[in-house]
């Protein structure tokens, strides 16, 4: 009885310590905002990427601009806000399709259209940036002339 005693309690004590083993470690997001505008009038349909000017393992974070121009920041797994840090910000705005003549049996092609500057799409060259912090407003307002 001994015997099955001390295996027992070896056995609970096992899962015990398996059971308080660490986890995933849960970044840590702050809310990220802001909006973009071109001379003042809001852009709609832009997608806004931030990417660490230091890191080069940071998940994912992208926003879309709604119809007035604002965005929010959203995680992989939907979740809003970024982690501490500084970011550059790049957009990318949507291709617009073209009336199609389907007839040719071809496809219809992207309009090309420069809504954004080449300087803002592109994480070397972009001007625009935010440093998110806890305390901060984190709020990325982003004129295009």
């Amino acid at each position: 009885m001994k015997k099955c005693s001390f295996v027992l309690s070896i056995l609970f004590t096992s899962l015990f310590l398996v059971g308080c083993g660490g986890g995933e470690d849960k970044l840590v997001l702050y809310p990220v905002t802001g909006k973009v505008t071109k001379g003042g009038a809001p852009l709609a349909d832009i997608k806004v990427n931030l990417v660490p000017r230091t890191s080069t393992s940071a998940p994912l974070l992208v926003g879309r601009t709604g119809p007035d121009g604002t965005f929010e920041i959203t995680a992989p797994g939907g979740e809003k806000g970024a982690p501490e840090g500084d970011y550059k910000i790049v957009l990318t705005p949507e291709s617009t399709m073209v009336e199609a003549d389907y007839s040719s049996g071809k496809a219809p092609k992207a309009e090309s259209t420069e809504v954004i500057p080449k300087t803002y799409t592109t994480a070397d060259t972009t001007e625009a940036g935010i440093t998110v912090s806890k305390g901060g407003e984190n709020v990325a307002n982003i004129d295009i002339p």
